[in-house]
């Protein structure tokens, strides 16, 4: 059973998140960012991607003082040292974190790599995680050469700490799946830690992870966690398995999407009008991305790329990389991959595979 069999199994009636709480929940990262660095957001796909599964960027702190890296321990989730006041212009809200160069930029990949590997003990991720699906998914879609694609040792540090948010997010989706009350009570546990120091280091003031994210899980909101972890996490290494069980998940999330647009159609008998307030009213634990994303938005999102007359097509990306899509015109259905060619200014094609989901 996938985490949407879960949420379908639920006793109750779903709420259904307002357009003031989503659009809070889509925006909330990129303003994290912006407020650190400054920079203008682009449309360009790899732009929006860096940005969702690189949000800790620029939300980090500087240190001019050189510091240890510690290993996470029982009780601090993020073995990082903060110090309070200015230390340099990327200091945010008057804090740093106390790393030894934080403005020193990451130049190339194997600094990247080596950049990771050294702040990686000092946060805590669920058992059998790792940073490698983030890591290398930034290694894709950046430049490290190139000024669009600057990254500095800070930017680093923030990142991953964002990462393990992500993924103690799912952790607990998936214990709670199982009903695994310990791992449940661990994700709460660890990412409420993370939340404070998250807090304590002047990345999240509003106190977003510990008065929302948090709370869900106390109170057992799988719906709306879900739909947090579908908009924000993607590549971030918080769904784990082999390339044929990412691509299963993927699938089952388009299979889901599917159900609802037909809810929709058999209304009205047409898919004109099928937007992502309307599938929203009908599937409020998936995180609904509109044709301004095609080919994809991002694993986890289920793209309506086309809603007109009797023609339907839905695009959803797996996190092994591969953009599925589900196509109906006039009455027949296709399971397949969209192709090449497809894009934001391009006709989305979806060419014909062989897979389907119940």
């Amino acid at each position: 059973m996938d985490d949407l069999d879960l949420l379908r199994r639920m006793v109750g009636e779903a709420p259904i998140p307002d357009e003031t709480t989503r659009a809070r929940m889509r925006a909330g990262i990129d303003e994290r960012m912006d407020k650190a660095t400054g920079q203008k957001r682009r449309k360009s796909r790899s732009a929006v991607v860096a940005i969702l599964v690189a949000a800790g960027v620029g939300v980090g702190t500087l240190a001019a003082a050189a510091g240890v890296i510690r290993h996470w321990s029982e009780g601090e989730p993020v073995a990082i040292n903060v110090l309070p006041g200015y230390h340099g212009p990327g200091s945010f809200e008057g804090n740093s974190l106390a790393i030894s160069d934080p403005e020193r930029i990451v130049a190339s990949v194997t600094t990247f790599e080596a950049t990771v590997a050294e702040f990686a003990p000092a946060i805590r991720l669920p058992e059998e995680h790792d940073f490698t699906t983030w890591m290398l998914h930034v290694e894709r879609v950046t430049d490290f050469l190139s000024s669009d694609g600057l990254w500095r040792r800070f930017n680093v540090a923030g990142s991953m700490v964002f990462v393990a948010e992500c993924q103690w997010g799912q952790h607990w989706v998936d214990a709670s799946k199982v009903g695994d009350s310990t791992g449940m009570g661990e994700s709460i546990d660890v990412l409420g830690g993370i939340g404070a120091w998250s807090q304590s280091a002047g990345i999240d003031m509003d106190g977003y992870v510990q008065d929302v994210l948090v709370k869900q899980m106390k109170d057992g909101d799988a719906i709306a966690l879900q739909q947090y972890l579908g908009i924000n996490c993607g590549n971030t290494g918080s769904i784990i398995g082999s390339a044929v069980e990412l691509d299963g998940f993927a699938q089952d999330i388009l299979a889901q999407a599917l159900a609802a647009a037909r809810q929709f159609y058999d209304i009205g008998d047409t898919y004109a009008g099928f937007d992502v307030p309307e599938a929203e009213k009908t599937a409020a634990a998936l995180a609904w991305a509109s044709p301004d994303w095609v080919p994809s938005a991002g694993p986890g999102q289920p793209n309506i790329a086309v809603a007109e007359g009797k023609r339907l097509v839905l695009t959803g990306e797996s996190e092994s990389g591969a953009i599925f899509c589900i196509e109906e015109r006039a009455g027949v259905t296709t399971y397949g991959r969209v192709a090449p060619v497809s894009g934001i200014d391009a006709h989305v094609v979806c060419e014909a595979g062989s897979w389907k989901r119940p």
